[in-house]
């Protein structure tokens, strides 16, 4: 017979069971707090790297130097994340369509400056640049309300003058439309030197 060996009261062994559930449960607990921080920590990476999306598509819709392509890329994506006020979405629709515009479609050009004139209606730029998609497609009767509007809203619209010269010109108003083009290039002189 090996001395020592015997049963443990029961006693001991409730506390020993108690002891053992006690450092499970701090176990755990580290483990879960552990788990916590670290899925926090995952979510504040997710986030950073969210930001720092967010601010490369602001930049590829809004840098003037930026490609057509990339320009359309970060603008959609913007409109797609929902996270811009009603202004800045307006703005996004109006760039992307500024996009498609030098890109020569000037259906979605002119859908995504409907789009920008609905979320903000004194939106001059939305105005003038339905104006000159309408100018391409030969369409100088709506070309040329859009432009009013543009001006109406801002009677120091240089590309709205030149615009609605063009307009004018198409429907054969002839000094109508050199008065126009004239006074843009008061306003701007680089107007027609591009």
């Amino acid at each position: 017979m090996i001395s020592g060996l015997g049963k443990i009261p029961f006693s001991r062994v409730v506390a020993a069971a108690a002891l053992l559930a006690a450092s499970l449960a701090i176990s755990l607990s580290f483990a879960s707090t552990g788990a916590a921080q670290q899925s926090a920590q995952q979510s504040r990476q997710q986030s950073a790297q969210q930001s720092a999306l967010q601010a490369q598509n602001r930049l590829s819709c809004n840098d003037p130097k930026t490609t057509d392509d990339d320009t359309i890329a970060g603008c959609s994506a913007l409109i797609k994340s929902g996270r811009d006020s009603k202004h800045t979405l307006a703005a996004d629709f109006n760039n992307r369509g500024f996009a498609y515009y030098d890109k020569g479609d000037y259906d979605r050009a002119m859908a995504d400056y409907n789009q920008a004139i609905k979320l903000d209606p004194k939106f001059a730029q939305a105005y003038n640049g339905r104006c000159a998609a309408h100018n391409k497609k030969g369409e100088s009767d709506q070309a040329l309300a859009d432009c009013d509007q543009a001006i109406q809203l801002d009677p120091n619209f240089a590309f709205a003058y030149n615009n609605r010269g063009i307009a004018k010109h198409a429907r054969g108003d002839t000094a109508g439309g050199d008065a126009d083009i004239a006074h843009a290039k008061e306003l701007d002189p680089k107007i027609g030197k591009e």
